[in-house]
């Protein structure tokens, strides 16, 4: 987790209506690093995971820009636009219950893999430290699910 945390810079978030989806998706090479850490790209408009579908991975964003978007394909609306040092992705592995949104590459995107283990062996780690940050990590998880019932 470590490698990972190394990756994550300044995060920047996007209103979803600043920019167009690209309509051209273009197959992106494999770039390996040396690092230790799993990555997979996306070409610009291939979907990452779909709303509905089971999560066993978060990721983050190491390189290019993710539209977060709910609705189906022909009613679809922007939420977020996630750029390099933000995860996203992250309540499925948390909480076990089926993704609330889509993800879709808004640029070429390369992403670093945050396997469900890996990232419930960070909160298990916070929790030993401090009970009450885990509490509201978890509170703040539930809320747009609730929300959006």
């Amino acid at each position: 987790m470590q490698s990972l945390a190394k990756l994550a810079g300044p995060v920047k978030l996007q209103a979803p209506e600043t920019a167009e989806l690209s309509k051209n998706p273009v197959a992106m090479a494999e770039q390996p690093k040396d690092d230790g850490v799993k990555r997979k790209h996306f070409p610009a408009g291939a979907y990452i995971f779909r709303q509905g579908d089971p999560g066993d991975e978060a990721y983050l964003v190491d390189d290019g820009q993710v539209d977060i978007v709910i609705g189906s394909n022909a009613e679809e609306c922007g939420i977020a636009v996630v750029e390099r040092g933000y995860i996203f992705g992250e309540m499925a592995p948390i909480d076990k219950k089926p993704r609330m949104a889509s993800a879709r590459g808004r640029t070429d995107t390369t992403l670093a893999v945050i396997p469900e283990e890996e990232f419930r062996a960070q909160l298990a780690k916070i929790a030993e430290v401090d009970r009450m940050m885990l509490l509201l990590f978890n509170q703040f998880v539930g809320r747009p699910r609730d929300s959006a019932r």
